[in-house]
């Protein structure tokens, strides 16, 4: 189906790639650090967005996710007050392009609050719905090479869910369009998912 591979040496893929499609007759899917994947097939070179059809949106999310860091963020009372601490590493994109449902078990006495996901983008995940539907909130930090630093929080309110950014630099036009265009989209799969 193809090959994939994670690419630090430069923010597009380079001839080898090419190379390597055209020798071996298959797409190579590069993932870079500025969050794109890029389809490598044969001599045609494309982006590809994690939510496209088929093996395309596999490989982006499959990228996507080995690039992600995630911490829980565990909830504990202390002498009858909530302290917060910094649990597990837990991921994400695969979990929940694997399962209908996302769940991780915190410690005995703890409660997972949130979980905190490091990623090339700021742009949430196609799935990134199911760790709300657990009761769960999910903030996610812009790491991506050549981005603003910026946080933000996916949530619902109302049954409707909403992303705000907590701190950083305020969203582009561009990616506006884009975050309200995932918000719309994983709407949809959340409302068909129950």
């Amino acid at each position: 189906m193809g090959v994939s591979v994670e690419h630090f040496v430069s923010l597009t893929p380079i001839e080898t790639q090419v190379f390597t499609s055209l020798s071996y007759k298959v797409p190579v899917f590069v993932g870079t650090l500025d969050g794109k994947t890029w389809k490598v097939d044969q001599s045609n070179i494309t982006t590809i967005e994690d939510n496209a059809p088929g093996v395309d949106g596999v490989a982006a999310r499959a990228l996507a996710g080995e690039e992600e860091g995630c911490k829980e963020i565990l909830s504990k009372l202390v002498d009858g007050t909530a302290k917060y601490f910094i649990g597990s590493d837990v991921k994400v994109i695969s979990v929940t392009e694997r399962s209908d449902k996302f769940a991780v078990t915190a410690p005995d006495g703890a409660t997972v609050a949130s979980v905190m996901r490091a990623r090339q983008t700021i742009v949430p995940s196609p799935n990134d719905f199911k760790v709300l539907q657990a009761g769960i909130g999910l903030y996610i930090l812009d790491r991506g090479a050549g981005h603003s630093k910026r946080e933000g929080i996916l949530e619902s309110s109302a049954g409707q869910l909403q992303f705000r950014i907590v701190s950083g630099d305020p969203l582009s036009l561009d990616l506006q369009s884009k975050i309200n265009a995932r918000l719309n989209e994983m709407q949809t799969a959340e409302q068909t998912s129950h």
